[in-house]
């Protein structure tokens, strides 16, 4: 029986010192600086990592900690490329939603410190014991979140499982019908391009035991979920998603279920609204006028680049990921004592 303490993290980054990323931005494109340095944040926050042994608050902080890695990586290949602000715009969405996710954790805080720096809001401390309490319940949370997640990876990979699903994904016979008909092969070329896969006798036989591997490999992944949300810090989390597994991680964490609108208005992140909007019908695909504009008669297609928005968006995405890193930062001294 494997529990959390039985693993330890590995952090497969470079480890660049501060001097070294001094030289990293230094050397970096002008439009680009601002973005290395809010990376080198991301970066450093891990490099003094001594005891690497994992918790269900620690796996949660590693989680959010290894999304902003990725976001702001990404937007910097995006930027360092000009590419179009359609898919920054999306993983906008996916920034903003983390830091309302992080926001949420910590929100117990805001009953006891006093906010002056919007990057770091919690800074003037008016109560210890109250203090104390308030951490209690941001720990608490921080371990909802990781039961949250553990439970929706549980959710994916039981339904992929399901006999029927495995059947369908393993399935050669779509395969096999498009490569013995050559007019269903040419349709299919002309839209999603060649198809590289070849079947015949020995291959069925092997794509048994590919499913029969992945089965395998799925069942030994639940069961080790199992096991961490088992975990006497995870249970009770895990009891409520048991018992209503479509509740979303904001009423998880609080006794009633709210719109977005006023999650943000508590969070004091009502300015986001339209944005968080336009973003989510973008993901969702249920937006037309996102994609044209309309001068008197005529309805122009968005398909223009923007580098001034592409840069804006990207600035955007950086700066989110960046008060990401400061909540990290308070949150890893509570974690990780030095």
């Amino acid at each position: 029986m494997s529990s959390f303490e039985d693993y330890f993290f590995k952090v497969p980054i470079s480890g660049n010192s501060k001097s070294d990323w001094h030289e990293i931005i230094e050397n970096s494109d002008e439009h680009l600086k601002i973005l290395r340095i809010f990376q080198a944040r991301v970066c450093l926050l891990v490099n003094d990592l001594s005891d690497l042994l994992v918790t269900p608050e620690r796996i949660a902080w590693i989680g959010i900690w290894t999304r902003t890695f990725l976001m702001i990586d990404s937007v910097i290949r995006m930027s360092e490329e000009l590419l179009f602000d359609y898919p920054l715009q999306i993983l906008s969405r996916v920034a903003f939603e983390a830091k309302l996710q992080i926001l949420s954790i910590l929100e117990p805080l805001k009953l006891y410190y006093q906010i002056s720096d919007p990057d770091f809001p919690f800074s003037t401390r008016i109560s210890k014991d109250a203090e104390e309490n308030a951490w209690q319940t941001v720990l608490e949370r921080l371990c909802a979140y990781s039961a949250y997640c553990l439970f929706n990876d549980k959710r994916l990979l039981t339904e992929v499982i399901r006999p029927k699903n495995l059947d369908a994904i393993w399935d050669p016979r779509p395969v096999s019908d498009i490569l013995s008909n050559p007019e269903k092969y040419k349709q299919y070329v002309s839209l999603f391009g060649p198809l590289e896969l070849q079947i015949d006798l020995q291959t069925d036989i092997e794509l048994k035991r590919q499913k029969e591997k992945q089965r395998d490999y799925f069942k030994k992944e639940i069961e080790r979920i199992n096991r961490w949300l088992s975990h006497p810090k995870l249970r009770s989390s895990h009891h409520k998603l048991e018992n209503n597994p479509n509740m979303s991680f904001f009423t998880l964490i609080n006794t009633k279920e709210q719109k977005i609108r006023h999650q943000l208005k508590e969070l004091n992140l009502e300015m986001g609204i339209l944005s968080y909007g336009r973003q989510s019908m973008l993901i969702h695909n249920s937006t037309l006028e996102s994609f044209y504009l309309v001068n008197d008669n005529q309805v122009v297609p968005r398909i223009m680049q923007d580098d001034k928005k592409v840069e804006q968006e990207a600035y955007s995405i950086a700066n989110t990921c960046n008060v990401i890193v400061a909540f990290l930062h308070l949150l890893k001294s509570r974690l990780w004592v030095t």
